[in-house]
């Protein structure tokens, strides 16, 4: 048989809005690249609890979700790396899937090429794994491994899924560059909050700045401890807001009590892990003027309730909760927490522009994000993380400048602790001309590629080959079928002949 995908029109997802391939997004697809066949359902399909009978169609969407329900439900296995190298190591053993691991802890699964699929040119599936990204990781791994496990007799197939730790692409760095020959055509699966094809993802740099505090005794007993949790941690990427960052939210707190005159200590400030991911928790510990009691509760009711039952749609889970804790022995001077606010004040966060180097006068769109990603205090001093993509490498260095210089100004050090590079591909190639047609053979409708403001590893896979053809696939759960069916098109038509082949499992 074979790549065998469920095609059913009346099941499309709507992506409207969504997605960035398109002016018009994605149309529905026409009745002849929507088909449908039937056939027996094989109960190898990861998560599927629907018992189908040999006349009984299911859609691709349908299938992906119960991947993604199967993974979601492993949050065991998931809550560590080694724990997702094992779950995808046992999902390839009970599929007889070839299945290795490297030294760097990829997990590298591989299908031959069938007979009448020997002169296709090979395909190796990228999917970063991170237990850190957990969520965004969903829709990237349930394609993959979708792919493989439907995939009998195309041409050669590899699946990598490398490591990650905090979007660092260790992982891919480690790749041996033998799995990458001058005809390998590579689709890299990255995931993220925003779908897109593209043909440029943005370089990284994470920036460390370090400074000192004094700690002094508590002025006031009466503590409390202020936490916010559960948003999604992930890349940054051009829909970056400061009300979805944790540590900005925690940071506007304390603005507000300034602001109103609410007497505080500040005692901890805690948010975000140490890497360039978006924090999706943040802690802060105070002891507060009783005398400001009445109104510091008020405050908090008041934007507790509203985050509570407004963000929860979005970021279901998410939770924004205050309350007692006891006084500590020490907390922050009144003097290094003016410092550190006033520091943070002037941080960047969010989308930069600089039209020095713009193409035009009209040209305004903006090429870099800075991201607030975490923080710390410890008994001795603040470390802050502020990380940066940019489609501009000139924005990289003016943006680290003038971030150096207002660190300077409160004494602050800076350190730029990570770089990624660009990648950029060619609009040339054979290999994205193909994938557009695959695009356009699944959903009736023309592919545009477009930047992404996430940073990929794909540079680092065209290092160890410069002649391997790369597209890139940001994927969320809204894209993944448009994704999926995309790559199995793709497969499927890499030999001429096979354009009606497409089958249900």
């Amino acid at each position: 048989m074979k790549l065998k995908s469920v095609l059913n029109a009346a099941a499309v997802v709507t992506l409207s809005g969504v997605l960035m391939f398109t002016t018009t997004a994605c149309q529905p697809r026409t009745q002849a690249a929507a088909q449908q066949s039937q056939t027996t359902q094989s109960s190898s399909d990861a998560g599927s609890t629907q018992q189908a009978g040999p006349t009984s169609t299911t859609t691709l969407a349908q299938k992906l979700s119960a991947y993604e329900i199967d993974l979601q439900e492993s949050t065991k296995a998931l809550g560590s790396n080694s724990g997702i190298r094992s779950y995808l190591r046992n999902w390839a053993t009970s599929r007889d899937i070839a299945c290795s691991v490297d030294s760097a802890g990829n997990v590298i699964m591989t299908k031959p090429s069938s007979t009448e699929y020997e002169k296709a040119a090979p395909t190796v599936i990228i999917c970063p794994y991170d237990s850190l990204q957990e969520t965004e990781g969903i829709a990237p791994i349930a394609s993959a491994l979708y792919i493989m496990n439907n995939n009998e007799s195309t041409g050669e197939l590899t699946v990598i899924f490398t490591q990650e730790k905090g979007h660092r692409f260790t992982g891919a760095k480690a790749l041996n560059s033998s799995l990458f020959t001058d005809k390998t055509r590579v689709f890299y699966l990255n995931g993220t909050s925003k779908g897109q094809f593209s043909l440029k993802s943005a370089s990284s740099m994470l920036l460390q700045f370090t400074h000192s505090l004094k700690y002094t005794k508590p002025e006031y007993n009466l503590t409390y401890k202020i936490t916010m949790q559960g948003l999604d941690r992930g890349q940054a990427n051009s829909d970056i807001s400061d009300n979805s960052n944790a540590i900005l939210r925690m940071k506007d707190l304390l603005d507000y009590m300034d602001g109103a005159n609410i007497g505080y200590n500040l005692a901890s400030f805690q948010g975000g892990t140490d890497d360039g991911l978006t924090p999706g928790e943040a802690t802060l510990t105070v002891c507060i003027d009783p005398n400001s009691q009445e109104k510091f509760i008020a405050h908090m009711d008041s934007v507790t309730e509203r985050f509570n039952a407004d963000r929860a749609h979005e970021h279901p889970g998410a939770t924004y909760l205050y309350q007692k804790t006891t006084t500590p022995t020490k907390v922050i001077s009144k003097t290094s927490t003016q410092n550190t606010l006033a520091f943070m004040y002037t941080l960047m966060n969010g989308m930069y522009r600089n039209n020095k180097d713009r193409l035009s006068e009209a040209d305004t769109e903006p090429y870099s994000l800075n991201n607030i990603s975490y923080v710390k205090t410890n008994s001795s001093e603040i470390k802050i993380n502020s990380v940066t993509n940019s489609l501009l490498d000139s924005d990289l260095t003016e943006i680290k400048d003038a971030q150096k210089t207002l660190a300077g100004l409160t004494n602050t050090k800076v350190a730029v602790t990570y770089r990624s590079p660009m990648w950029t591909g060619n609009e040339n190639d054979e290999f994205v001309t193909d994938v557009s047609t695959a695009y356009k053979n699944y959903y009736g409708s023309a592919l545009k590629y477009s930047d992404s403001y996430a940073a990929t590893g794909a540079a680092y896979i065209q290092r160890k080959n410069p002649k391997t053809q790369i597209v890139v696939l940001n994927m969320n759960d809204s894209v993944l079928e448009a994704c999926t069916g995309t790559i199995i098109d793709y497969l499927i038509n890499t030999v001429p002949g096979h354009e009606d082949s497409l089958k249900s499992k």
